[in-house]
């Protein structure tokens, strides 16, 4: 060890300057255009007239589903989130990414390999019939040591390469976090839709009976030759045709009960006893905030990680560019080489080699500048990708909020018609019985009052998911885990 001190110092003075010289200068330069956030322009304020029930103030609730008060909601969304596939799957993906960063980050350190060996090796008899004085026929050899190589990172390729890592690292977190956004609103919007399926079947069954009752009206009146024939006809039409509605209301309510399932990451029916038992549609909140069109580069994970994406291609542009210039690197070899397995340790046995080397791609310059081009065509179409899902996202908040308004509008005009409905079939019914109006005003107040309700329920649902969609669209939910989601490697 005091021979292997010793030669060092005195043979190697030369390669100890360089490596000297060259720690500091590979850490301060870096090939290639630095990245700079974009601040893409976005409104001061949206241009929908939302009303008293939709403010700018403050921000989307992060829990925004608790706002309907419905445990079994909350319930569903914690069920759900414990065992949905595409979550797991998003944060296997995180894990990925993870290990990818770390492999960038071990390209700064030095490569060392153990070797070792023990051959014996015998010369042919037949190419080699006389042997040199002093030599023999059959050899031993043992060997132990350490090779190295180290890149000395001049022009940052390895930093860059480390940048783009990172950055593709923290893209993966933010699709996992646009995961969970998507997750709770695909989940809250189909169990709306249960909710309204249930209220759909209920009220379609409530008209069963009462055009049922209106048929035992009409044939006990037929058989007292007060109505025609054709009136017991076109009441048996008429609940015929309701009747008929059930069960592919049903039908839909099962399947949309399975998609649930799914997404719990369970077998379909696993939810049924959860689900089954009818609800009230959720009633959306009067009021929450949206806050402004600023907040959305700030609280849409999708808006993030295609900022993100932009970033980790932008540091490519350094990464292809550091391959104009010449590697520098760092190899060695230190081996302890004897016949005799006991003479591994002689100061004698030592073998090295150790001294800085150059490899420079001199004549692959035109291809390496087409790969550049081709990384910053790849990088424009980045920044129009960010930008197109800035635009994209004020698109979606401006279309649910202007659905809200709307169809709070429609459902209080069906509501208004559903109760108008509801009474004049009393009254006609009324009508009917005293013989003062024909049996053709009956059927068509039943009628409108089966389609009006039925109307009146979609429509409930309806501006419940459209709420669910505004949520969706101003990002709210990721926020819900930020404690315990992963974060960027520091």
């Amino acid at each position: 060890m005091q021979l292997f001190i010793r030669l060092i110092f005195r043979k190697q003075i030369l390669n100890i300057a360089l490596i000297s010289a060259a720690l500091p200068l590979s850490g301060c330069m870096m090939i290639g255009p630095d990245y700079e956030p974009l601040h893409p322009p976005t409104p001061d304020a949206w241009t929908q007239s939302l009303g008293n029930e939709l403010s700018e103030q403050g921000h989307s609730n992060p829990f925004w589903w608790q706002l309907f008060k419905d445990p079994k909601l909350n319930l569903l969304i914690e069920t759900i989130e414990a065992g949905n596939l595409d979550l797991k799957t998003a944060v296997a993906r995180i894990e990925e990414a993870r290990l990818q960063t770390a492999i960038s980050r071990g390209e700064k350190l030095p490569n060392l390999a153990a070797t070792g060996g023990a051959f014996e090796t015998r010369s042919s008899e037949e190419t080699t019939p006389q042997l040199p004085p002093g030599l023999e026929r059959k050899d031993s050899l043992f060997n132990l040591g350490a090779t190295v190589s180290w890149e000395l990172d001049f022009w940052g390729r390895i930093r860059r390469s480390v940048e783009s890592s990172e950055a593709a690292y923290e893209k993966v977190i933010e699709d996992y976090r646009d995961a969970r956004v998507i997750l709770f609103a695909n989940v809250a919007s189909t169990y709306m839709d249960i909710r309204s399926l249930q209220s759909r079947v209920r009220l379609a069954t409530a008209n069963v009976e009462l055009q049922k009752e209106t048929l035992d009206i009409t044939r006990h009146r037929n058989s007292a030759g007060l109505v025609p024939d054709l009136d017991v006809y076109q009441a048996e039409l008429n609940l015929g045709s309701t009747r008929a509605s059930i069960p592919s209301l049903r039908s839909q309510l099962t399947q949309t009960i399975n998609i649930l399932s799914t997404l719990s990451g369970q077998a379909p029916g696993a939810l049924d006893e959860m689900l089954q038992a009818e609800a009230p549609i959720p009633t959306p909140p009067e009021e929450f905030e949206t806050g402004l069109p600023v907040d959305l580069l700030r609280n849409r994970p999708d808006i993030r990680s295609a900022e993100r994406a932009l970033a980790s291609q932008h540091a490519r542009i350094g990464l292809t560019k550091a391959q104009l210039y010449p590697t520098f690197t760092l190899p060695g070899s230190f081996i302890l080489e004897a016949p005799n397995s006991g003479d591994l340790l002689d100061g004698d046995a030592l073998r090295y080699s150790f001294g800085p080397s150059l490899r420079w791609n001199i004549f692959s310059a035109g291809r390496i500048r087409n790969a550049m081009r081709v990384e910053e065509s790849r990088t424009e179409q980045a920044v129009l990708q960010y930008e197109k899902t800035v635009l994209t996202a004020l698109q979606e908040v401006e279309n649910a909020m202007i659905s809200i308004v709307e169809e709070r509008l429609r459902t209080d005009a069906l509501n208004d018609a559903a109760e108008a409905a509801a009474k004049s079939v009393e009254m006609v019914d009324k009508l009917y019985r005293s013989g003062l109006t024909d049996f053709q005003n009956v059927l068509d107040m039943q009628r409108a009052l089966t389609a009006q309700q039925d109307a009146l329920a979609t429509s409930q649902g309806q501006l419940s998911k459209n709420c669910i969609l505004l949520f969706r669209a101003l990002g709210g939910g990721w926020q819900s885990d930020e404690t315990s989601a992963p974060t960027p490697m520091k």
